[in-house]
């Protein structure tokens, strides 16, 4: 990869050797900010209150990547999911990159990065409406965080990160790889808003893990098993129980076997 590698002028990137939270601070910037704008990245070397789904905290000590980026992509609510599968599918293909692709790097639907099943990464959406409307998305934080050096202890799922499973980054320069991300990012952002999700959609199903096999998923009231079939324009996962009965999946926590 190029040393000389030069940032997006789609991008405005603010960078923090320590902060709360970089979703936390791109909402601060949006209602405090008149000049934020599309594109704006907030990237931290450490966060004391890292974010995660479902309210869980995410581990984020010196040494990993953590970073938020703001878009405006004036899509219906709906099809916020699509542009997390963007991120997921993108950032596979850049640790793939940079690891000389010495391993494969799956997806866990709904965002979550894998290697031999463990989570290397994950990405938190969290969106605000139009106020003309709430069916539209006026503006979409996409949260990432990377394992590279660290993973979080006595974690209830299996964890992993790049240094424990031996894989030496062609760059050690954080820099790099996340301008190399953000880059490649905005190439399937722009390719996404011109001509949809199928695109992404394949590629990313043939990262997915479990796909084409039975697996769990925990909702807020029960668990639900069976067959994964495929995901939708959406990004729902459709799930064929025993009956033989489809159901579409919005929002949940998978798991294998």
């Amino acid at each position: 990869m190029n040393k000389r590698l030069t940032l997006n002028s789609f991008y405005t990137l603010i960078k923090f050797d320590e902060i709360d939270s970089t979703n936390d601070e791109l909402k601060r910037l949006i209602y405090h900010s008149s000049g934020t704008c599309e594109g704006t990245v907030v990237w931290a070397l450490c966060q004391k209150a890292g974010k995660g789904r479902r309210g869980k905290q995410w581990f984020s000590p010196p040494g990993n990547l953590y970073f938020s980026l703001l878009l405006k992509p004036e899509t219906s609510i709906q099809n916020t999911g699509q542009i997390g599968f963007i991120a997921s599918n993108t950032m596979a293909d850049i640790i793939e990159q940079y690891s000389n692709h010495q391993i494969k790097i799956n997806l866990k639907w709904p965002n979550d990065l894998l290697i031999k099943k463990h989570k290397i990464g994950g990405i938190l959406l969290e969106s605000l409406t139009s106020l003309q409307s709430t069916l539209l998305l006026d503006w979409l934080i996409i949260g990432i965080g990377i394992n590279i050096n660290h993973y979080p202890p006595d974690n209830p799922y299996p964890v992993t990160s790049l240094f424990k499973e031996n894989l030496i980054l062609m760059t050690s320069d954080l820099t790099i790889f996340l301008y190399s991300f953000l880059n490649s990012f905005y190439v399937n952002y722009i390719k996404w808003k011109k001509n949809g999700f199928s695109f992404i959609k394949d590629e990313w199903l043939q990262k997915a893990e479990g796909l084409k096999k039975n697996i769990s998923i925990k909702l807020e009231d029960k668990i639900v098993s069976g067959y994964f079939e495929t995901i939708d324009e959406t990004g729902a996962l459709i799930l064929i129980d025993p009956n033989g009965i489809k159901h579409k999946i919005t929002t949940g926590d998978v798991s294998f076997g």
